[in-house]
């Protein structure tokens, strides 16, 4: 493993200049940003108010004028100068299978502008949706995702960092000989949760006790996976950021004793990005207020209010304007937190995410499936939604709610994709049914893994280093 930790040593000496002097300079947008994230975070939480409704105000008047389906739903001009925060409830609630029949009306002409770019939904409600994004949602976006990351302690961008991300098309990014050079100036090491094997984890965990990062970032049960098979915790860690799946207690202590570092839960979602973030408290989540309008609901569609309700979330995403996403049902379930927070950030905080959960399929060859894995199979699918069921460690049961150009192509060319990239071993049944239910808790379940957990314990056998 020497050659990880060279590759350490060397990005830690070329990556600070070049984020300094090559990206720095470049993503002038980005930095701005960045700024004034880190002095909004500490406005009062009314302030934070103003700053959005000023944010829905811009919103609603593009979306008037670029989208069709907008157009015939907003108030007139007039009243759109004048719209308030809690004017929002009169708006119509947008459904993910509006945007699955109507993107294109949604968007109308604002994917035509410049640096816009196509999204999918990140899948965890077995619902996938695709989108467009404008070019000061990316900036933003990333803005965000950087301020995230500081909530976990103090690091830089040239921090040494760990991911266990991506699919196929971002984990080609990471590869070769321009993947390697590209991850050694922006300091990091590259996991593709995607192709992680049981029978391989302890190569992947020499690679990450050579590399030594400070920071990991991943799906939570793919970490939860590498925890399990540490032998003792990694040395010179700081912290966790786990995302796209709900952390139980019972989850986070398992990653926090196996490696050792404190965990920092993210909320976000493809579409939307980056919805509320833990910090150093650990109480709750704060809503990243400058960048989404969260509404929680009831079963009626009424707003909720007191800290500790459970209901759905509804998003107004206030930097996209390519696809606008006004009250967009995101298909979660949360526990409303109360505003403020002893760590001196003023925006409103959701106690927890209680409705986003999937499980790992383990394929007969020992290959580790994440949920997002099967979203990616059915990405442009004409399917309404999809659950995944490992009945026995061969057989896959799919559950499709089809819409209207369902065939058996469409079966044969997900089903190939599965034993091309999964498992040829697999045996995939195919079932239609009329709707996915929620489970017994209000959650939405991608994938179900009925076989009995063989435990991965401990899986190293190397000694610890002097």
């Amino acid at each position: 493993m020497a050659g990880v930790a060279a590759r350490r040593h060397v990005g830690n000496l070329v990556s600070p200049p070049f984020y300094r002097f090559v990206l720095g300079p470049a993503r002038r947008r980005r930095r701005a940003a960045n700024t004034s994230l880190m002095e909004t975070e500490r406005w009062p939480f009314e302030r934070q108010r103003a700053l959005q409704e000023q944010l829905l105000r811009r919103l609603l008047a593009e979306a008037a004028r670029t989208s069709p389906w907008y157009r015939e739903r907003l108030p007139g001009e007039a009243d759109l100068a004048h719209f308030g925060l809690d004017d929002l409830r009169r708006l119509p609630i947008l459904e993910r299978k509006d945007l699955q029949d109507h993107v294109e009306q949604i968007t109308g002409t604002g994917r035509l502008a410049s640096g816009v770019g196509e999204n999918q939904s990140s899948g965890s409600t077995g619902t996938p949706v695709r989108i467009y994004q404008s070019r000061e949602y990316f900036v933003w976006h990333a803005a965000e995702t950087f301020r995230g990351l500081l909530m976990c302690g103090p690091i830089h961008p040239w921090t040494p960092r760990a991911y266990f991300w991506g699919n196929a098309l971002q984990s080609r990014e990471h590869r070769g000989l321009s993947g390697t050079v590209h991850d050694i100036m922006v300091n990091t090491l590259w996991f593709d949760a995607f192709s992680l094997r049981r029978d391989t984890l302890p190569e992947t965990l020499r690679r990450l006790r050579a590399y030594r990062p400070r920071l990991i970032v991943g799906y939570m049960s793919i970490v939860m996976e590498v925890a399990r098979a540490l032998d003792r915790p990694l040395d010179g860690l700081d912290a966790i950021q786990t995302t796209a799946e709900t952390i139980t207690p019972q989850d986070r202590s398992v990653i926090e004793s196996g490696f050792g570092a404190p965990v920092f839960n993210r909320y976000g979602t493809n579409e939307v990005g980056t919805i509320a973030q833990e910090c150093h408290l650990h109480d709750g989540l704060h809503v990243v207020m400058e960048n989404n309008i969260v509404e929680v609901v009831g079963p009626d569609g009424r707003p909720l209010t007191t800290p500790g309700a459970e209901g759905d979330v509804l998003i107004t995403n206030l930097r996209n304007f390519a696809t606008p996403l006004i009250r967009y049902r995101l298909g979660d379930v949360v526990r409303l937190g109360t505003d403020g927070c002893a760590c001196g950030r003023g925006s409103a905080r959701l106690e927890s995410v209680i409705g986003r959960t999937s499980d790992i399929i383990v394929s007969p060859a020992g290959v580790l499936l994440h949920g997002l894995f099967f979203l990616k199979l059915f990405y442009g699918a004409p399917v309404l939604s999809f659950r995944v069921d490992q009945e026995t460690p061969e057989r896959l049961r799919l559950r499709v709610v089809p819409a209207a150009r369902y065939s058996d192509e469409v079966r044969q060319r997900i089903t190939s994709q599965i034993l091309a990239h999964g498992d040829p071993r697999f045996e995939v049944v195919w079932e239609i049914v009329d709707e996915i239910p929620r489970s017994a808790a209000g959650k939405y379940r991608v994938t179900v893994n009925h076989v009995p957990r063989v435990t991965v314990a401990r899986t190293e056998t190397t000694p610890p280093a002097p």
